[in-house]
């Protein structure tokens, strides 16, 4: 792995955090809120689906709130109870 991460482990899960120095490395910036981007596309995408707007994917079990679908797909996942016979999969095709 790089040198530039460094992690935590926080509970169960594994966290890193990001140097500083690395946003050498990241020379496209949105111009509403500073966000730093590697790639010109990653921008776009930011300033078409993030920046500014409210999140638009909500937890059914939760209030949970994001702007990013595949991290309310991970998060339904942790409601889930797989005894009980209820699956994300059925969920997301009532959608």
């Amino acid at each position: 792995f790089s040198r530039a991460w460094t992690y935590l482990i926080v509970g169960r899960q594994r966290r890193h955090h990001h140097h500083h120095d690395q946003d050498k490395n990241k020379p496209f910036s949105c111009n509403r809120c500073g966000r730093k981007y590697k790639w010109k596309t990653s921008l776009h995408c930011h300033q078409r689906d993030e920046c500014g707007k409210e999140p638009q994917y909500k937890c059914y079990y939760c209030h949970y709130k994001t702007k990013i679908r595949s991290n309310w797909i991970r998060h339904e996942k942790t409601h889930t109870n797989p005894k009980r016979g209820r699956k994300l999969s059925k969920i997301l095709i009532a959608l």
